[in-house]
């Protein structure tokens, strides 16, 4: 699902032909989205650090899932040739696209996520009053520079991987569910633990 709406919301935002997009991009942006959750254990990032479970131990606290989530999908690529997918590309490329792939997922961690909004409609203003001052009709985020491309591909998957509220009824519904089953499940560990 987040990775059908990365590749919709990035024709949306780039242009159906996505030609903007260089290849690392368009790649890591979709392995980012397919596999922002791979292997996630049912409960978040405040948990595990509670607990003090060995996740929380190797990523030091800090965006422990999405770090967890980012590494097991490249242990899962180095498994057999048949799923590396940059076995082919330059070594400049490969470190390119795990780079992307990671800053991506480690976006979708929520402790972060009203200063990564907030940072972004401060830097929106920003261009809004520039291009107003100097009476331009452009885009406000140019697709040509790289940095607004980042910019976009970031906006995306944080919009993926929340916007199932966005989609029809039925889809909405079948996720919230999931969510709230996450939810309970985990506070039903944190209540037989003493946690709360």
């Amino acid at each position: 699902d987040v990775g059908n709406c990365m590749s919709f919301l990035l024709e949306a935002c780039i242009g159906r032909k996505r030609a903007v997009l260089t290849h690392v991009e368009e790649l890591a942006s979709m392995m980012a989205a397919i596999c922002h959750d791979v292997g996630h254990p049912g409960v978040n990032n405040n948990y595990l650090t509670t607990v003090r479970h060995t996740l929380a131990v190797r990523y030091n606290d800090k965006s422990i899932l999405e770090s967890f989530h980012a590494a097991t999908m490249f242990e899962l690529m180095k498994k057999s040739t048949t799923y590396d997918y940059m076995a082919n590309f330059s070594a400049e490329d490969q470190v390119k696209t795990r780079n992307l792939i990671v800053r991506l997922i480690l976006d979708t961690d929520m402790s972060k996520h009203f200063d990564f909004v907030g940072n972004f409609k401060v830097r929106l203003e920003g261009l809004e009053a520039d291009a107003k001052n100097q009476k331009i009709s452009q885009q406000l985020l140019d697709v040509n520079k790289a940095d607004c491309r980042l910019e976009i591909m970031r906006l995306c998957i944080k919009a993926s991987d929340l916007g199932h509220a966005s989609k029809p009824w039925d889809s909405h519904l079948f996720w919230s569910k999931r969510v709230v089953r996450e939810f309970f499940a985990q506070g039903i560990k944190e209540k037989k633990q003493g946690i709360i």
